[in-house]
């Protein structure tokens, strides 16, 4: 079943074009060891997702207890991703990479994301075990 599974996906039966990927592109499975750390490492996503029209990009992979936002600009911010402790945003209509939290299998904080494409408003189901 996984093998049949493509690396990536591409969709935009929403009205809004969006990436859906373990991780950061040229690694989109993120099988090498690379972790983006920085804005300038984002060079090649930020051009994958303008050469395929894509106005959202949904990644994993740094299993982060809360959701990181990394937007395409030339601010003096040093990290490449940035953690907001909340459960509801508004996205906005500039590109951005996403970083959601797992689904499952860390300690803590795991979920389940809903974006609504016609509001932009993005909200993190938390979910909790006992």
């Amino acid at each position: 079943f996984l093998q049949e599974l493509p690396e990536y996906l591409i969709t935009t039966e929403t009205g809004v074009p969006c990436l859906f990927s373990h991780y950061i592109f040229p690694d989109l499975t993120g099988s090498t060891t690379q972790y983006i750390e920085r804005n300038n490492q984002m060079k090649k996503h930020w051009a994958f997702m303008n050469s395929n029209n894509l106005h959202l990009s949904f990644i994993g992979h740094s299993h982060n207890h809360f959701p990181g936002f990394a937007y395409n600009n030339n601010s003096s911010f040093f990290r490449a991703f940035h953690s907001l402790p909340q459960d509801n945003f508004q996205i906005g209509q500039e590109p951005v990479v996403i970083m959601l939290p797992p689904l499952s299998g860390e300690k803590g904080r795991t979920g389940f994301s809903i974006i609504d494409t016609d509001t932009m408003k993005l909200t993190i189901i938390t979910l909790t075990t006992k």
